[in-house]
């Protein structure tokens, strides 16, 4: 994080001289610059505008030569008007000024105070940052892949979910139905009649409650089905506990045991007597 932090520390900095310097150097509405010229005579212009000059070249001494940058029109040279120093005081500019600056004791420059000059110096350093960025998108990519992968498969695993639901609802409500219609026969062919099958269906149920519970049991005070009824009542607890613990896919089997014991119940007391006992 911290070299992160470094690093668009510079790149702030790098941008700010780079506005500055195109403000104040050849302006970018001439566009791209190219090289031309011919072998004796070389130079930096523009590739709009009249074919600017940005740099050329001019003699310097009897074996030297030295760069010119264009300000305001006017073609300046760069060692002997533009040139820092690497000692002194700082505010001398070219070489004309520094022999008359005893600060500077020696001629060792230091850059070329004109923004052409600073933005084609900076070239190296924007390539640096450009490639960094490069490499910092491509990874941004790659993370932003490797997340869109793992949403596509936690959604895909969603869907399945959703799908293994669905089907186990649809096999829920089979089961359901297959064992109503099962235990409503049993019971109809019996002397309790709709009681059973009341009481048989909410068991079946898998939000059963201790108030259905309840009702049931208030319902079963009707004098001459109170013992049959409890003994269902029992049986209907029991299962409901079994129920809790029943995995999905058995239901049919949970839901076909609760009907066969029932149907045993029912065939003990279908010629039970009417009467008053208690549960």
């Amino acid at each position: 994080m911290t070299d992160q932090l470094k690093q668009l520390s510079e790149a702030a900095t790098l941008i700010a001289d780079i506005r500055k310097d195109r403000e104040t150097g050849m302006a970018p509405k001439h566009g791209n610059w190219f090289w031309h010229g011919q072998p004796d005579s070389m130079a930096l212009a523009t590739e709009y505008g009249g074919r600017r000059y940005v740099m050329d070249f001019v003699r310097k001494g009897m074996k030297g030569a030295q760069p010119r940058f264009q300000t305001d029109g006017l073609m300046h040279n760069a060692a002997d008007d533009l040139a820092t120093f690497s000692v002194g005081e700082g505010h001398v500019r070219g070489h004309r000024q520094a022999k008359e600056d005893p600060t500077v004791y020696r001629y060792d420059i230091s850059g070329i105070d004109h923004p052409d000059a600073r933005r084609i110096a900076r070239v190296p350093e924007m390539e640096e940052l450009i490639l960094s960025l490069e490499a910092q998108l491509t990874e941004a990519h790659l993370a932003e892949d490797g997340a869109m992968q793992i949403i596509a498969a936690e959604r895909a695993e969603v869907l399945s979910l959703r799908k293994q639901l669905t089907e186990a609802k649809a096999r829920e409500a089979v089961a359901y139905e297959v064992a109503a219609n099962s235990i409503q026969k049993a019971a109809l062919d019996s002397e309790q009649g709709h009681e059973i099958v009341d009481i048989c269906i909410r068991a079946l149920t898998p939000t059963h409650t201790t108030t259905a519970l309840e009702q049931i049991k208030q319902e079963a005070r009707d004098e001459g089905k109170r013992e049959i009824l409890a003994r269902v009542i029992k049986l209907c607890n029991q299962r409901e506990r079994e129920w809790d613990l029943a995995d999905m896919s058995n239901y049919a089997n949970a839901a076909g045991a609760i009907t066969s014991s029932i149907s045993a119940i029912l065939a003990t007391f279908s010629d039970t007597p009417k009467g008053n006992s208690d549960e």
